[in-house]
């Protein structure tokens, strides 16, 4: 699935918690693209599921200074992009449209809302203010008439969202453009304390307490504040300079302010979003100043009436007054300011699933290393696909004697339950599809036991010929051509190969070695790809030799399943795979040659899974080693890579043969 986030040209602190959300978006393995033109270390590493597009849709409240807006600049700037509006909704209508963008998220940028309109795209925004607020306090006798209706025509913009979620810091009055409204959770960054590691870093002493000064990403004269370096029990950690006194660290404008933020005593900050919510929610002690003029200090220090780990401190002539915490400073927790980043995410994307679609249902194959999701629709008698998520469980690592490592289930738990709460929130019962982990490990029913009490599902525990028949119909779905063909489905643990002629299996045979099988064998030795090739094809070829499976009886071969898809991303250079993509062919003597050519320069490439980890190399020496066997063995010309594998077979068995997907 790919969403959109528009970022608001307003401090840090929006992109801050987008970076949050879009963290949680990734680990359903949605393809994330991110337009804003803040800067690029406040968002997730750029590859993988996450892209950075640099380009502004909105101006936010100009500023000089941490503590006043500038309304006149405010007000021209919001007339220049007024002006241009037509030209920014045209290039943000195209880019949705190149894309095939189907959700759009935004926080709280209003002109992007037009162009998803446009193209009929769901549009939810999340904020805890918007601009038609922020822009309407600013508002005098003074005011132009043409920024009043400015600021009118904003509010009616917002008027065509879909769902709005409300964040806390928020009042009724703070998003009143905004319809359709979802109350959330707290939504912020989060890193886990490490004071240890910052006093390394910046050469601290570990008694000392650590005050972080933090006034968002304006540069600001705030030499005022060099009264607090008296107090010489603290060690404070800035971003802008305050004096030359021997307890002051300058930072860097790029550090990890999170980090910071929950390994602090204390912060010491203007009020505004991202350093409130971060700070409440790790339990820090809490110093901040209001603003001037700001519309939106008002629902920010309504809520810190809840935290009452905290004090309001003023700006006095040329110093502040503070009573920095003496002795042990604790950390505050409360269930009001616990982060529900994975909440926010499983809700948008269940209200995205239920808005478009009826009458949902899911099938999941559940393998010996991934997890495929497929959740369809059926509207009639026609089923259509609503959302696909494909995720490395690993469980099958480390089996030995049939038995589940107690690790490797608890990492393939993790996994799936990301699946199977979306399925919760969407009132789904999900059809678990069980190969060949479950008909070799004589422990499975252990795991089972432990999904049976969080979730509802059914399972089932299909034998090595149900798994190829629904792998076979899965690749006849794209056999336009009614071409003969292998179809192979190199699984963690097993590997189903079927020959088929004239639409119909003609024999398949199923073999105990896969990726996993040969990853254990062969993870700790230091073979090179070439001896690591060699020694798989022998395997195979003895193997196949005693199967007395029929060889070169056909030029095509189709791969499916997550194997297949990893080679092709390299072999393209892609950074992940389009799982909505169509089949697609290739020379195979050219797939391979150019694979070849990467391993033997030791060239980098591109592939990462939805968790941003590049495919492990032995992984890459193994998949194509198996492919590169099969090739030799069978003597196919064309490989034909199907993105989609038992979970669309499943599908198509439950349709009568007059429906269509």
């Amino acid at each position: 699935m790919k969403v959109a986030f528009y970022v608001t040209s307003h401090g840090f602190g929006h992109a801050s918690r987008v970076t949050a959300l879009v963290t949680e978006f990734i680990k359903f393995g949605c393809d994330c693209y991110i337009i804003t033109d803040r800067p690029k270390f406040l968002f997730p590493h750029e590859g993988s599921y996450c892209h950075i597009i640099e380009r502004q849709t909105d101006t936010g409240m100009m500023q000089t200074s941490w503590n006043a807006p500038s309304v006149e600049d405010t007000f021209s700037e919001l007339r220049r992009l007024w002006a241009n509006r037509t030209l920014i909704v045209k290039e943000e209508e195209a880019f949705l449209r190149d894309k095939n963008i189907e959700l759009v998220i935004t926080d709280i940028a209003f002109l992007p809302i037009i162009s998803a309109k446009n193209l009929q795209l769901s549009v939810y925004a999340i904020t805890n203010f918007d601009w038609y607020f922020n822009y309407l306090g600013l508002v005098d006798s003074k005011t132009s008439p043409e920024i009043v209706s400015i600021i009118s025509q904003i509010k009616d913009i917002y008027q065509l969202c879909d769902k709005s979620f409300i964040l806390p810091f928020s009042n009724t009055k703070s998003v009143q453009a905004l319809p359709n409204q979802i109350i959330c959770g707290n939504l912020a960054k989060y890193s886990k304390p490490n004071k240890k590691a910052i006093c390394s870093k910046y050469n601290i002493d570990e008694s000392k307490k650590l005050a972080l000064i933090t006034f968002g990403g304006i540069m600001s004269d705030i030499s005022y504040f060099k009264n607090l370096t008296d107090n010489k029990d603290y060690v404070f950690l800035t971003n802008s300079p305050i004096g030359d006194a021997d307890n002051i660290i300058l930072l860097p404008r790029d550090c990890d302010y999170s980090l910071l933020i929950s390994s602090c005593d204390v912060v010491i900050t203007k009020v505004g979003y991202s350093t409130l919510a971060e700070t409440c929610a790790s339990g820090t002690y809490l110093c901040y100043a209001t603003r001037d003029n700001f519309p939106e200090d008002e629902p920010l220090v309504e809520e810190l009436d809840h935290y009452p780990h905290s004090q309001h401190f003023r700006l006095l002539d040329n110093s502040i007054d503070i009573t920095l915490p003496e002795g042990e400073i604790g950390k505050y927790h409360s269930e009001r300011f616990k982060l529900k980043n994975n909440e926010i995410a499983l809700s948008m994307l269940s209200s995205y699933i239920s808005d478009n679609y009826d009458n949902l249902g899911a099938v999941i194959d559940f393998g010996t290393n991934n997890s495929t999701m497929l959740i369809y629709s059926l509207k009639g008698d026609r089923y259509k696909i609503a959302f696909y998520d494909l995720r490395i469980t690993g469980i099958g690592l480390n089996l030995e004697a049939g038995l589940i490592h107690k690790h490797s289930a608890d990492k393939a738990k993790h996994e799936l339950s990301i699946q199977l709460n979306l399925c919760a929130n969407l009132g789904i019962t999900p059809h678990i599809l069980v190969t060949n982990i479950g008909r070799i490990s004589s422990n499975f029913n252990h795991f089972q036991e432990s999904i049976n009490h969080v979730y509802r599902v059914e399972w089932e525990i299909i034998s090595a010929e149900r798994e190829a028949k629904l792998g076979v119909k899965s690749s006849l779905l794209g056999n336009t051509t009614k071409s003969d063909f292998y179809n192979v489905d190199i699984g963690g643990s097993s590997t189903e190969i079927s020959l088929i002629k004239n639409n119909e299996i003609h024999t398949f045979i199923s073999l105990n070695l896969g990726i996993l099988t040969y990853y254990q064998r062969f993870k700790n030795t230091r073979l090179n790809f070439e001896q690591i090739s060699e020694l798989i094809q022998q395997d195979i070829e003895i193997t196949l030799m005693e199967t007395n499976f029929p060889e070169k009886e056909s030029n095509l071969l189709y791969g499916i399943g997550k194997v297949f898809q990893n080679l092709a991303c390299i072999y393209e250079g892609k950074i992940n795979y389009e799982q909505f993509s169509q089949l697609k062919s290739y020379d195979l003597q050219d797939f391979m040659f150019s694979l070849h050519i990467l391993i033997n320069h030791k060239s980098k490439y591109n592939y990462h899974d939805y968790n941003g980890k590049k495919l492990d190399e032995t992984i890459f020496y193994i998949s194509l080693g198996i492919l590169q066997a099969f090739n030799n063995i069978l003597n196919t010309k064309t490989l034909v890579v199907n993105p989609w594998g038992l979970e669309l077979g499943y599908l198509l068995e439950k349709r009568s043969n007059n429906n269509e997907i």
